[in-house]
C-alpha cells in the first residue's frame, strides 16, 4: 500500500509545478493581540519593539518533487518579492522596508539565512498593517528551471486581535533553526516546543500539555501527556505531512491549543492539493470575509522523481479550525474532488486541512 498526507491552511497559493514551495516562522505562528484602538493601539501582546523582543523570521523554502530525498530546492537562483496586507514592500539598501503602515516604517527587513533562502524579519509592531485585523503576507520568488520561468507562490497567516487580557494562546514552537518544522532525511526527526502567552507574558512553566497526531481518519489520538512542553516527531509517523495539536492546560483545566504542520521531505510519495476554481484553474488557497465563493481540490500523488501521477488513489480531506477543532460540514466530497466554501470556515477565520492519499 502507498500512502502519503499533504497538510496546509487555506492561504497558500499553489503554482502548479513540480516545485513544492514552503513558508515557515521561526516562532512557529505571528499572533498579536492589542488594547484600545487600532490607531493607537496599547499593551500590545507579544509586543516586537519591546527591548529584548524576539523577532519572529519567516523563511521560504522550496523542496523538489522530481528528486529523491526531496532534496532542497535552491533559491538562490531566484528572486523573492515580499507582499504585506497586498501591499509590496520597498527596501532601501541594507534591506529594511520604506513603506509606511500608519505613518510609520521599517517594519520588516529583507534578508537570507545559511541556506541562502529568503527570509523576512519582523521588526516592529503589526497592528496598524490592516487597521487592527489580520492579514496575509506573500512571498513570490521567481526562477529559471530546464529553460522554464517558474513563479513560486506562498502565503503566511498573521492574526491580529483586540483582547490582551482576556486573550488565551498557546504556541507550537520549532527547536530546530535550519529545518523548523521539516524533516529531510529518513530516521529523522522534528522536535516542537510549547509557549504560552498570558496576557502579555510568555511561559512554559506551571502548565501541563498534551501532544496529539492524527490516526488514518485523522481523528487525534494522545501521543504524550506531560509537564514537559517539547515533543519530538519521528520520520516513521509521517506520511509525507502531518499535522501535530498541543493542547495546554493550568492546573488541571484546559487553557488553550494549537496546531502546526510537520512536513517529511524525505519521504517517497508527495501529493499535491491542486486548489482549483472547479474548471481546472489553479487559484489561490485565500478567501475576503463575507466574499462567498469556493475552492475546489483535485488531489494527485506522485512519487518523487517522477512527473507522472499515481493513477487509482482513494483522497480524504479533513478540515480544522487552527487551534485543531474539526470543522463539521466541511468540505463536501465528490469522488476525489473536495470542495470548501468560504461560508464553511467563515467563522473560523480559515481553516486548516489535511489531504491524504492511499493507493
Amino acid at each position: 500500500m502507498s500512502k502519503a498526507s499533504i497538510t496546509g491552511q487555506i492561504v497558500v497559493t499553489s503554482n502548479g509545478t513540480t516545485i513544492y514551495p514552503i513558508l515557515q516562522c521561526t516562532t512557529g505562528d505571528v499572533n498579536q493581540n492589542y488594547d484600545g484602538e487600532w490607531d493607537a493601539p496599547t499593551q500590545i501582546s507579544p509586543d516586537f519593539e519591546a527591548s529584548g523582543a524576539r523577532h519572529p523570521v519567516i523563511v521560504m523554502q522550496a523542496f523538489s518533487a522530481e528528486q529523491g530525498a526531496g532534496n532542497n530546492f535552491d533559491l538562490t537562483r531566484g528572486s523573492t518579492t515580499w507582499v504585506v496586507g497586498g501591499v509590496t514592500l520597498v527596501f532601501n539598501g541594507s534591506g529594511v522596508s520604506t513603506n509606511s503602515f500608519g505613518g510609520v516604517s521599517g517594519h520588516f527587513t529583507m534578508g537570507a539565512d545559511a541556506s541562502g533562502n529568503p527570509t523576512l524579519t519582523i521588526n516592529k509592531n503589526l497592528v496598524k498593517i490592516n487597521s487592527g485585523d489580520s492579514f496575509n503576507i506573500e512571498a513570490r520568488t521567481s526562477l529559471s528551471l530546464e529553460n522554464t520561468n517558474i513563479n513560486l507562490k506562498a502565503m503566511y497567516p498573521v492574526y491580529i486581535a483586540k483582547g490582551v487580557v482576556s486573550s488565551k494562546r498557546v504556541n507550537i514552537l520549532p527547536t530546530s533553526s535550519t529545518n523548523l518544522f521539516t524533516i529531510t532525511e529518513k530516521g529523522g526527526s522534528c522536535t516542537v516546543k510549547a509557549e504560552v502567552t498570558e496576557g502579555t507574558s510568555v511561559t512554559s512553566s506551571g502548565y501541563t500539555f498534551k501532544w496529539y497526531l492524527p490516526d488514518s481518519t485523522n481523528a487525534w489520538v494522545l501521543k504524550q501527556d506531560s509537564d514537559s512542553p517539547t515533543f519530538t516527531i519521528n520520520e516513521t509517523d509521517v506520511d509525507s505531512s502531518i499535522l501535530v495539536m498541543c493542547e495546554a492546560y493550568k492546573a488541571g483545566s484546559f487553557y488553550a491549543s494549537d496546531t502546526q504542520t510537520v512536513n517529511d521531505v524525505s519521504d517517497e510519495y508527495i501529493i499535491f492539493p491542486n486548489p482549483t476554481d472547479g474548471n481546472g484553474n489553479a487559484v489561490a488557497e485565500n478567501f475576503i470575509q463575507n466574499s462567498g465563493g469556493s475552492i475546489v481540490y483535485v488531489p494527485y500523488m506522485r512519487k518523487r522523481g517522477s512527473k507522472t501521477n499515481i493513477e487509482d488513489v482513494a483522497f480524504s480531506m479533513t478540515l480544522y479550525s487552527n487551534s485543531g477543532i474539526p470543522i463539521s460540514g466541511a468540505p463536501t466530497v465528490s469522488g476525489n474532488k473536495f470542495t470548501v466554501t468560504e461560508s464553511a470556515i467563515r467563522a473560523y477565520k480559515g481553516a486548516v486541512y489535511v489531504i491524504t492519499g492511499v493507493k
